[in-house]
């Protein structure tokens, strides 16, 4: 997905390259149960049996014998340190909740059979044109889909904060010394502003989400940047606070087709527009999104546009797409900051 395959290789690497493809969804599935079942937590601190791991899970010997043989080739566990014993590797060690670069949320959202099924629709998709029949979370989009599943939306914004790995780099990249209150529109439990708070203690900061959103984040131990952030339940589509000089969004806009971006950014002028707090042509609002290239190379965001189209009918764009929506929105782009993780901080300002 986000390698080349070299056309140079034999026709016999190229069969090897196509069947990995081809059987990719096996991997994926070892893959989210190995992570659903928290085996990799289960083998942080001792190398177990089968025996041990099967009745931990509540699982069959013999079918848990089969998964655990395939996610040894996945790299995750290996036998031959201690024969009759899985031990977690360095690698397996991602799949852990605790890790600091956990990505065990991220393995579980995406084997959720609401985000994995639809993919086994993907040309229904192509002949009609919309992920509407396919899709559970298309109609609602994905909070309002979980907002009465409460074990899902937990894993979804674990996901989310898995999935925000390598944001020092996004908050390294932009030159916050001349803000003074910075609002994080759609932050879920709000560890991006939380991060941002924490290298730059001038700034006061606004956490602004649905209700579930927000329970959530104020249940989240206080750290020291929480006492400079305050929180504010509220629909976007319908308002959003003014009382900040710098306005962002990361990962939210990819959620939305073009009228409902167009609507959300909108609301993002008006609120920029007020002048209780600064000068509008002071104000800015910093989009945080993956950004479409225009050439043949890997670029996660083509991947993600197809994803985000089937499931919820949003896309990424490329950076004449957000232009198109800035224009249409009475914002235009003052700047576009490539980051080290391959995100762009998009800056808008009210034309």
């Amino acid at each position: 997905m986000l390698k080349p395959i070299p056309q140079s290789k034999s026709i016999s690497d190229q069969i090897v390259e196509m069947l990995g493809l081809i059987y990719g969804n096996w991997q994926m599935s070892v893959t989210y149960v190995f992570a659903e079942l928290g085996i990799a937590d289960l083998l942080d601190d001792e190398s177990k049996s089968i025996d041990a791991i099967s009745s931990a899970t509540d699982c069959n010997i013999d079918e848990m014998t089969i998964v655990l043989r395939c996610a040894a080739t996945l790299g995750f566990i290996e036998s031959k340190s201690k024969p009759g014993k899985y031990t977690l590797t360095s690698f397996g060690r991602l799949l852990t909740s605790h890790h600091p670069m956990s990505q065990r949320a991220a393995a579980r959202l995406n084997g959720a059979p609401y985000r994995y099924q639809p993919w086994g629709n993907l040309l229904e998709f192509l002949k009609t044109g919309t992920g509407k029949n396919i899709s559970s979370s298309h109609r609602l989009g994905t909070l309002n889909y979980l907002s009465d599943k409460p074990e899902l939306a937990k894993v979804f914004h674990a996901a989310m904060t898995n999935l925000s790995a390598g944001q020092d780099d996004i908050i390294s990249a932009y030159d916050f010394s001349n803000a003074k209150t910075i609002m994080d529109i759609g932050g879920g439990e709000g560890t991006f502003i939380r991060k941002i708070l924490n290298k730059n203690p001038h700034l006061n900061g606004l956490l602004f989400d649905l209700p579930q959103a927000i329970q959530s984040a104020k249940k989240i131990s206080k750290d020291t940047a929480s006492k400079n952030l305050s929180y504010h339940e509220g629909d976007f589509f319908e308002s959003i606070p003014s009382n900040a000089d710098v306005f962002l969004m990361k990962n939210v806009i990819h959620n939305w087709p073009k009228d409902k971006s167009v609507l959300l950014l909108q609301n993002v002028r008006k609120a920029m527009m007020d002048h209780s707090t600064n000068t509008s042509s002071d104000k800015k609002l910093l989009i945080i999104e993956y950004i479409i290239s225009d050439d043949d190379e890997p670029n996660i965001a083509k991947w993600l546009d197809l994803n985000f189209r089937l499931l919820v009918g949003g896309q990424e764009r490329t950076e004449d797409q957000y232009a198109e929506l800035a224009n249409d929105a009475g914002l235009r782009i003052s700047s576009v900051i490539k980051t080290g993780i391959g995100r762009h901080i998009i800056e808008l300002k009210i034309k």
